[in-house]
């Protein structure tokens, strides 16, 4: 008896507090709230060319092979202070001979080569960075002329 009366209490206090919502009770189960946004919006990275990449002429062994000498291409990105960014390129280059079948292949490294960027104010900073390698070039390697192109791509963090 005692337990009918407590489920009748609570249902009479169900009842009250649906009374006082009054219309806004299917609202009871939703929710709404605010927050501020806020957005970064960055300057394109530039991407500007300082040296190429250059291979010394490299005299053909009688056996075995060399290892030609790359003089590494350097870059400059532009970017805002703070900002990360990555570099990529190829880790191998192939050179193919102007005058006929025949190509070379270098193994490049990617480095920074400083450890503060230079300031250009208080919106864009200047990172610096090269690649170079070394070639080896064999006994077998045809005589002649060989070209190559590397491309690089700089992207936000």
């Amino acid at each position: 008896m005692a337990a009918q009366k407590r489920c009748i209490a609570l249902r009479a206090v169900l009842a009250a507090g649906a009374t006082m919502l009054g219309p806004n009770i299917a609202h009871a189960g939703s929710v709404t709230a605010t927050a501020e946004v806020f957005v970064n919006v960055l300057a394109p990275l530039r991407l500007t060319p300082v040296a190429d990449l250059t291979v010394a002429s490299t005299v053909r062994p009688a056996s075995g092979s060399v290892g030609a000498e790359i003089t590494p291409a350097s870059y400059d990105v532009i970017a805002p202070p703070g900002e990360t960014f990555s570099v990529e390129s190829s880790r191998t280059l192939r050179f193919l001979r102007d005058d006929g079948p025949g190509f070379l292949e270098a193994e490049l490294d990617v480095a920074r080569t400083e450890n503060a960027p230079r300031s250009l104010g208080p919106f864009m900073a200047v990172h610096h960075f090269e690649f170079g390698g070394r070639m080896p070039v064999s006994a077998q390697a045809e005589t002649g002329f060989y070209a190559g192109t590397v491309s690089v791509l700089v992207n936000y963090n």
